[in-house]
């Protein structure tokens, strides 16, 4: 069942795209034809009144004339506010918005299981206890800077374990003088998010 009012946001997003330079009355159909997923007329019309309750929509004073049955309270042409024209704008604004952090997180999600982050993230699971001098042995390709990657694997376990307490934890036994990270229960196949991991390290 879909919650109410779910069309506000499609009506404003779909009038925003249609007017981004200038706005100009318009009418059911129209707007079927751009948000073809409000599916009825009358879910249309309802939009469209409910918006003007909110002060978004007037009905257009150039309407054409109504066709015969229909109400001059029941209008067919419409056309936004100043305020709907603001709302509008702002639904585009935040389905952009959206729709960047859709792809980012798509992005990173293809990236970690290349980086150091992911590969280090895997072998954790696998191995079930893990030290940075153990993980840089095994992941490093020739040519690498060992000590920054040292200092990354560090970092990366540690905030892992402060992020996932009851899944990952320090053995009390230091292995060449570095912390042993065991897994204790599998956290799963994703790591959390690389920032926050690395904010977690940066402020131990």
């Amino acid at each position: 069942m879909k919650p109410a009012f779910w069309f506000v946001p499609v009506v404003l997003l779909a009038l925003g795209r249609q007017f981004s330079r200038r706005e100009h009355p318009f009418t059911i159909d129209q707007l079927l034809s751009w948000a073809p997923e409000l599916g009825q007329s009358g879910a249309a019309r309802c939009a469209c009144k409910t918006l003007a309750r909110s002060g978004l929509l007037v009905r257009a004073p150039d309407a054409p004339l109504p066709d015969a049955g229909r109400r001059p309270s029941n209008p067919s042409t419409w056309r936004l506010t100043a305020n709907g024209v603001q709302a509008c704008r702002a639904a585009v604004q935040e389905a952009g918005k959206q729709a960047r952090i859709a792809t980012l997180k798509a992005t990173n999600r293809k990236r970690i299981g290349s980086t150091l982050y992911g590969r280090l993230w895997n072998l954790l699971r696998n191995r079930k206890h893990l030290t940075a001098e153990e993980a840089v042995a095994t992941l490093a390709d020739a040519g690498d800077e060992t000590q920054r990657l040292l200092r990354s694997a560090s970092g990366y376990l540690s905030a892992w374990q402060i992020a996932y307490p009851q899944h990952i934890q320090v053995s009390a036994r230091r292995v060449n003088g570095f912390k042993r990270y065991v897994v204790v229960q599998d956290p799963g196949p994703t790591p959390p998010p690389a920032k926050s991991a690395a904010q977690e390290a940066t402020a131990q």
